[in-house]
């Protein structure tokens, strides 16, 4: 009867071992420096050729991120470059990036620059950008790539 009690202790004491292993890795970061921020940031967007001048000029951003679907105008800053002065995203978060431009057909996206980095990926003209803002301001390109 005692070797009985002997392993059930011993099983008690395994089970709230890996209870509180897991709950240890389960607690997040212990850096609060590492956890995602919102924040706002600039977006530049450089039209380049071809392009097909219309009657109306028009150039919007688009961009999501989690369940969050933004949009706002560019306005022209000079000829073929357009800004978004303020953008709401959060770090460390997978952002979806395009820009609409009517004299282009399609989506674009090349020559897009986020708080002064330009955007470099593989892929078409066309389409859209997705990548994370590290907090310490690095930008990973997770897609195209």
């Amino acid at each position: 009867m005692k070797a009985k009690n002997f392993c059930l202790i011993v099983f008690v004491i395994l089970m709230m071992a890996v209870f509180f292993t897991a709950c240890a890795q389960v607690t997040g970061p212990d850096d609060p420096q590492d956890l995602p921020k919102d924040i706002n940031v600039s977006v530049k967007y450089v039209r380049i050729e071809p392009y097909y001048p219309q009657q109306w000029e028009t150039v919007a951003l688009n961009w999501t991120y989690g369940d969050m679907v933004r949009a706002a105008d560019m306005a022209k800053e000079s000829e073929n470059i357009y800004v978004a002065g303020s953008a709401a995203i959060k770090t460390k978060t997978e952002i979806k990036m395009k820009v609409m431009d009517v004299w282009k057909p399609g989506y674009v996206c090349k020559r897009l620059f986020v708080n002064g980095t330009e955007l470099i990926f593989n892929g078409s003209e066309y389409g859209e950008v997705v990548f994370i803002l590290h907090n310490d301001g690095t930008i990973e390109i997770t897609s195209p790539k």
